[in-house]
């Protein structure tokens, strides 16, 4: 005859991986520190992918916290000049690019280190 086997309780010292997944980060408690980010990238909108978006997410959570923002991406054709709102704290720097064979409409970065390490 087999005995009903009482749960354990949790361990309320054991970390919750669960639980720390759903939880908000606590920015109050991270000193305010205005950051100078620079992000170098070869995917971004107006291409529609899934890495472009999410960069464009980043880029405006950063700015929404205060942080200066400079994206340098290869402009994707003739008419790209552009795809981000002017606003306080941003900077959009469009290289050269060329067509990448076989995919229509979207740009390589040429390298461009002077323009690069003067900005």
């Amino acid at each position: 005859m087999q005995t009903a086997q009482k749960p354990r309780e949790p361990d309320p010292t054991a970390p919750n991986p669960a639980s720390e997944l759903n939880d908000q980060p606590n920015l109050t408690a991270v000193p305010r520190q205005r950051l100078r980010i620079a992000m170098i990238t070869e995917t971004f909108p107006p291409e529609i992918n899934g890495v472009a978006h999410t960069l464009h997410q980043m880029v405006h959570s950063m700015l929404e916290r205060g942080h200066e923002v400079h994206l340098i991406r290869p402009r994707q054709g003739k008419g790209d000049n552009g795809t981000l709102a002017p606003r306080e704290g941003l900077q959009e720097q469009l290289t050269q690019g060329l067509p990448i064979p076989g995919y229509p409409g979207l740009h390589f970065g040429l390298p461009a280190r002077g323009a690069i390490r003067k900005a």
